[in-house]
């Protein structure tokens, strides 16, 4: 009988090692020092990071959990911010959804309201 290896296919994980001492748990697993484990990036706790080192590439993106699928991130629109008057010179700054960025929805005078767009920009 000859042996035969299956090849899964590709899920997203990537084979890490631990290295700090001790163990921690991920998802229902307990790792301990010194194991080689496969996980998906988005798997490993922030915390964690500097305990595990990735032993393959990290894949650039995000991995889909269902289909295992690597999908690229794809940069967002920055919003754009400007003035609405209420009239009596109080002004409210709304963005492009539409909603009022105005802490409390209280309205401001223009000079306030201005600079409070320079700093939503940022």
């Amino acid at each position: 009988m000859e042996r035969t290896k299956v090849v899964k296919p590709n899920d997203g994980t990537i084979l890490w090692q631990k290295t700090g001492g001790g163990s921690f748990r991920m998802s229902r697993r307990i790792i301990k020092p010194g194991e080689k484990f496969r996980a998906r990036p988005d798997e490993i706790p922030k915390g964690f990071r500097d305990v595990v080192i990735p032993l393959e590439p990290i894949p650039e993106g995000v991995v889909n959990a269902e289909t295992g699928v690597i999908e690229q991130i794809i940069p967002g629109v920055s919003p754009k911010y400007t003035l609405k008057s209420r009239g009596g010179g109080w002004y409210d700054i709304v963005d492009s959804a539409g909603k009022i960025m105005n802490e409390k929805k209280k309205p401001l005078k223009k000079a306030m309201a201005e600079q409070l767009i320079k700093d939503l920009e940022r």
